[in-house]
């Protein structure tokens, strides 16, 4: 799906002239990279990284509004993701010619509506009935051509979300979260991110070269260089050629304090890379996103 023509340093294709790359989601979005949601750094958040990024790579760089969940909490008739999709339309949070980029870390079960407890089954068939009202809702507003899915990853989380584990089967024994996104988003034709299979591959290399982990300590959130490894796949999903930019100022945000960087340590790492070492893995984790189909 991603069959756009190479025009100098970026790929001819829908970012160039979107206004708005739309990023909705919960605490991922929301920005937990440093294990907080205080902390003042762009790094902390997927929308931070990618307006360095664009900035530094892009003319006229697009709009990223952030959209987060209303429906966690349900108020009024917002109690599920297609209600919420339909309400930010009406409100014009979204809107016809964004990009609608999707992400869920879980619980599944709240995705599931009405609410699986005490019923606890058929999950499979009923995400993916979610999803699928969701994708018709964003649908009618931004066009599916213009609505990205992808699917999530987890190490070990713990017990108290065991319905944030993508990659364990479902009641039925023979799906998981990640396979409902899949097929959903295959029935549907939308464009899916294979965000899972990305993030461990670049998870391996970083435990392979013995720094760590991609993730915090609660296996689910995404330290500084998973929200890097998010952004690269979002961005190279949706037309642009990730693998010319330069990522010169992005580094020096991934620098130690010192040099005038924001990282003192990476959250979940259990050593700490030289500046030279940061860099590096930069580099290597751009690699990475790239050659995965």
């Amino acid at each position: 799906m991603r069959a756009f023509p190479l025009i100098g340093s970026l790929l001819l294709a829908c970012p160039l002239q979107a206004d708005r790359i739309v990023l909705h989601g919960d605490s991922i979005v929301k920005g937990y990279a440093f294990g907080n949601y205080t902390d003042p750094s762009p790094l902390r958040t997927l929308h931070g990284i990618f307006r360095i990024l664009l900035q530094a790579n892009v003319p006229d760089p697009p709009e990223l509004p952030v959209l987060t969940y209303l429906w966690r909490v349900p108020v009024g008739p917002v109690d599920s993701v297609a209600k919420e999709i339909a309400a930010q339309a009406r409100r014009g949070d979204i809107r016809r010619g964004d990009w609608l980029v999707y992400e869920d870390a879980g619980g599944i079960d709240d995705s599931v509506h009405p609410a699986p407890y005490p019923d606890a089954t058929r999950m499979y068939e009923r995400y993916r009935a979610s999803l699928r009202d969701m994708i018709g809702e964003a649908s009618r507003t931004v066009g599916r051509d213009r609505l990205v899915l992808m699917t999530m990853f987890d190490y070990e989380p713990s017990a108290k979300c065991r319905w944030c584990r993508w990659d364990s089967p479902l009641d039925d024994g023979a799906h998981t979260g990640n396979d409902a996104i899949r097929d959903e988003a295959a029935a549907q034709s939308v464009r899916l991110i294979d965000m899972n299979r990305i993030m461990d591959a670049a998870n391996q290399h970083a435990l392979d070269r013995g720094f760590g982990r991609m993730v915090g300590p609660d296996g689910i959130h995404p330290n500084v260089y998973g929200n890097y490894v998010m952004v690269l796949a979002i961005a190279r999903a949706i037309g642009y050629d990730t693998g010319r930019w330069d990522l010169a100022l992005l580094a020096a945000r991934f620098s130690h304090p010192a040099p005038g960087g924001d990282v003192e340590r990476v959250w979940g790492f259990s050593k700490d890379p030289s500046d030279s070492e940061r860099r590096e893995l930069l580099e290597s984790l751009r690699n990475i996103v790239n050659s995965i189909p």
